[in-house]
């Protein structure tokens, strides 16, 4: 499986790693794309939404149901701080406290929806490279 696309800004032609990894944690992850070269990286979120659309195109028996992770970040409030702040008892939040955490998004291939990675902490990985801007692998 052979898979190359334009990236979501339309501003460089990236490939994809020929086989998935994992599953890993985030950080064995990005050990797992930084192993294959200098260049290779997790997708974010829409290159690898553009990546599972195009296996389900053209490599629909190649699909596993796994979930993927990318380089995105989503905020989520977290209810636990948000309710000490509204009730008064961190009146502006100690230092260093908010109530929003960031967490790493996840693509599922079982169904093509976003979670992140309170929904797995072990995901696959498929690595992307920027081809436009090597002489190269």
């Amino acid at each position: 499986m052979k898979i190359e696309f334009i990236s979501p800004d339309n501003k460089t032609k990236l490939r994809v790693s020929d086989c998935d990894f994992g599953p890993f944690n985030y950080q064995d992850a990005l050990d797992a794309c930084a192993a294959l070269g200098t260049g290779w990286r997790i997708p974010s979120k829409e290159e690898l939404f553009i990546i599972y659309d195009q296996i389900q195109k053209n490599y629909p028996n190649d699909i596993k149901k796994f979930n993927y992770w990318t380089c995105s970040i989503k905020k989520v409030e977290d209810e636990r701080i948000s309710e000490l702040i509204r009730s008064g008892i961190y009146r502006s939040g100690p230092r260093g406290i908010s109530p929003w955490k960031n967490y790493r998004v996840i693509l599922n291939f079982a169904d093509g929806g976003f979670g992140d990675e309170r929904d797995c902490d072990s995901c696959f990985v498929l690595a992307v490279y920027d081809i436009d801007n090597s002489d190269k692998l």
